[in-house]
């Protein structure tokens, strides 16, 4: 009887030992979608694939820039004043700044005047651990989105997206 119970046991492990492995489920196959963005080409260079195109570039789409830090709802105190634009560039590009000066109140409000010429509207942000947007709305519905590069005291420098061109412009405290 004992060595029936041994043979029983044995028997039942093998069963479960070999229904556990099933060697002829089909594996799934993965698709070829995963392919890095990027390859080397010959040169060295690092360049797109050629079965493949870039993404579309869309409108406030902004890329994550690696200077960029998390902002915290404190931090948004500091944006509470009138910001005088003083530093402006085009694709990396130096351009003279516009005589813009924005103005951010803490009912959620804004004014930005550029040239005498002066909006309003109301203005948000999205903060998150890897990047902060501002979010511009003007009286009139249009939104512009900006991510926040830096936030300080003295200091506001944001990025944005405009008609294929990256706009990055900083800021002081307005005298």
């Amino acid at each position: 009887m004992k060595t029936r119970n041994i043979l029983f046991i044995l028997v039942s492990l093998l069963v479960l030992i070999l229904t556990a492995c099933r060697a002829d489920d089909p594996v799934e196959e993965v698709e070829d979608s995963f392919l890095p963005l990027y390859t080397e080409d010959e040169t060295g260079e690092m360049a797109y694939p050629a079965e493949e195109a870039a993404y579309p570039s869309g409108e406030g789409i902004i890329p994550v820039e690696e200077a960029a830090y998390p902002i915290t709802e404190a931090d948004l105190d500091w944006l509470l004043q009138t910001w005088q634009l003083t530093v402006y560039t085009e694709n990396g590009v130096d351009q003279a700044p516009p005589d813009k000066t924005l103005t951010f109140n803490a009912n959620g409000s804004y004014s930005l005047t550029i040239n005498s010429e002066e909006e309003t509207g109301t203005w948000t942000t999205i903060l998150m651990a890897v990047e902060s947007t501002l979010i511009l709305t003007n009286n009139a519905g249009e939104t512009q989105h900006y991510q926040i590069i830096e936030l300080a005291e003295n200091e506001l420098n944001l990025q944005t997206q405009r008609d294929n061109l990256q706009i990055e412009e900083g800021y002081r405290p307005a005298d």
